[in-house]
């Protein structure tokens, strides 16, 4: 109202005025349009995004969980190379970790000396669940 009086003290015709008043309405309008249609199509894009990661994560936490438990079961290494999770193991080991634990001669006993070789490989996988946890949480 302030508004249509101060354009009426500057001389501003009143059709020029109402044309200008719904111009601005009607921008106004399809501008929340477009905002709510821009939102509705990436707000789900947005929610499959995160529960995709969350899926992952789980997902992680269970194999993880699987194979501290195979690592507790386990009487020798052929029990733990015989796994469906050696894949998942032999994937996140590093080179040194490859090495040292399918090798016969690659452990270093130094660090740990007075563990049996079984406890050894167990150590060095048990080592690599904790840092793959460490990269999943941060």
């Amino acid at each position: 109202m302030i508004c249509l009086q101060f354009k009426r003290a500057l001389g501003i015709q009143e059709s020029k005025i109402v044309d200008f008043e719904l111009t601005r309405l009607i921008i106004s309008a399809l501008t929340g349009l477009l905002a709510g249609a821009v939102g509705s199509l990436i707000a789900p894009w947005v929610h499959w995004r995160i529960e995709k990661v969350r899926k992952s994560i789980e997902y992680k936490q269970a194999l993880i969980k699987d194979v501290r438990h195979l690592l507790d079961q386990a009487e020798s290494m052929e029990a733990i190379l015989s796994s469906s999770l050696w894949g998942f193991i032999y994937g996140n080991l590093d080179k040194n970790e490859k090495r040292s634990i399918t090798s016969p001669n690659g452990l270093n006993f130094n660090e740990w000396p007075d563990m049996d070789d079984l406890s050894v490989r167990k150590q060095l996988i048990g080592d690599m669940l904790y840092r793959l946890e460490e990269r999943m949480y941060s």
